[in-house]
């Protein structure tokens, strides 16, 4: 409760929640596809991890640039000043938010470490993103007021759905 409590101090509830989601998505989309795709090959576990935590580092990168676009802009809308500069507080938000992105694939990878059948680590590692996603919605559920089952319920299912969406699109 009191990492949240600080994590809430630098970016807003609604940015934390996206970020995680965004996250295990991202590494969803890894794992399921390369095994919708490469369905007769073996799977090397390993290097699609590696892979996946690597997409993630650079989309936690790529949202942490955006968000402090984002913010510099929402300011010089605001404020109609001609420059706007951008603070530490900012830059530890932006921190914050590519650790979140990053942190998301660490549940995925463990099962790796542990597994060494390749199959059966990916199959781990894709319900420990399921219950990961399943975990987020519980915890935001509580959060604004809502069942928190039925929140984690919703956020699972629909980042899954979303997965299997992106998967066939080029993912």
């Amino acid at each position: 409760m009191a990492a949240f409590q600080r994590l809430h101090r630098h970016i807003d509830p609604g940015s934390s929640l996206g970020e995680l989601i965004f996250g295990a998505m991202m590494v969803l989309t890894f794992t399921l596809g390369a095994r919708l795709l490469w369905a007769d090959e073996p799977t090397d576990g390993r290097e699609l991890m590696i892979a996946a935590i690597g997409c993630n580092i650079a989309w936690g990168i790529i949202d942490a640039c955006l968000y402090l676009l984002e913010t510099a802009f929402e300011r010089r809308q605001s404020s109609g000043k001609e420059t706007i500069g951008l603070g530490l507080p900012d830059v530890r938000a932006a921190f914050l938010i590519f650790t979140l992105v990053v942190l998301t694939a660490v549940p995925a990878a463990l099962p790796f470490l542990f597994i060494t059948d390749s199959y059966v680590a990916l199959r781990v590692s894709n319900a420990l993103m399921a219950l990961f996603l399943f975990a987020v919605g519980y915890r935001w559920g509580k959060h604004v007021g809502v069942r928190p089952l039925l929140a984690g319920l919703l956020v699972m299912s629909i980042g899954v759905i979303l997965v299997l969406v992106a998967i066939p699109l080029g993912g």
